[in-house]
């Protein structure tokens, strides 16, 4: 599959939407917490596309250029 810059965008801000929706709803018992599970999130984001994206040299340099936008 070939992705686009804005697929790629819109799967982080999913991925962002679900751990936002998950802090509201109190599921996290502590930041520590919080911060394993998205970073487990991220990494199975991009192992997702990884094994996916056709055009994975330009996903894995978007992926990086999100990621860094949002640290």
């Amino acid at each position: 599959m070939k992705y686009t810059k804005e697929q790629v965008k819109a799967i982080y801000n999913e991925m962002e939407r679900r751990i936002y929706m998950m802090i509201c709803d109190d599921s996290f018992e502590d930041e520590d917490d919080r911060r394993q599970y998205k970073n487990a999130m991220l990494q199975g984001v991009y192992s997702a596309l990884m094994v996916t994206a056709s055009n994975w040299p330009e996903v894995c340099s978007w992926a990086d250029e999100i990621e860094a936008g949002r640290a």
